[in-house]
């Protein structure tokens, strides 16, 4: 009788511990950049802000305004699955800036920053602009990134020196 009592309460704490170890986080997985207006982007503005050399500056940025660079920018970022996320923004790896205009005066329409486990988004509009943060669990967002800014042959600008 007594084994009896032991074995059912070793198989009832085993059932605590296991449902408390399998217990799911409902986060919901999001795309927050699936509806990027692509066809009113003119240009966009992708900024590695990790670069650094003998300048000493703070970052490179590059001026894509080929069509076909547009898409595949956008097309990657509307692949990042996300969830909300309430922690403060971190200081971006990449910053992508889409503008809808081509004049020297940039015309923004989103402000993307990415960096390590987290995107944050500004969304321009004429009357309030709409601040997001996302966490992502992609581990290969920051490397994909990275070889989409290298492979575009545009010059690069200088953002601001230290």
């Amino acid at each position: 009788m007594k084994k009896r009592y032991i074995f059912a309460f070793i198989i009832f704490s085993f059932l605590i511990l296991l449902i408390g170890c399998v217990k799911s986080e409902n986060k919901k997985i999001l795309n927050p950049l699936n509806d990027i207006p692509i066809d009113s982007t003119k240009r966009i503005e992708f900024s590695n802000l990790t670069i650094t050399s003998d300048e000493k500056e703070i970052g490179r940025s590059k001026m894509v305004t080929d069509e076909i660079d547009i898409k595949i920018i956008s097309e990657y970022l509307k692949t990042i699955n996300c969830v909300s996320s309430t922690q403060k923004e971190k200081d971006p790896d990449f910053k992508i800036s889409l503008i809808d205009n081509v004049e020297k005066e940039k015309s923004y329409i989103y402000s993307i920053g990415i960096s390590n486990k987290q995107i944050y988004i500004y969304k321009y509009s004429d009357k309030d602009s709409i601040f997001s943060v996302y966490e992502y669990s992609d581990t290969e967002v920051i490397e994909e990134l990275r070889k989409l800014y290298n492979d575009m042959n545009y010059k690069e600008e200088l953002l601001m020196k230290k």
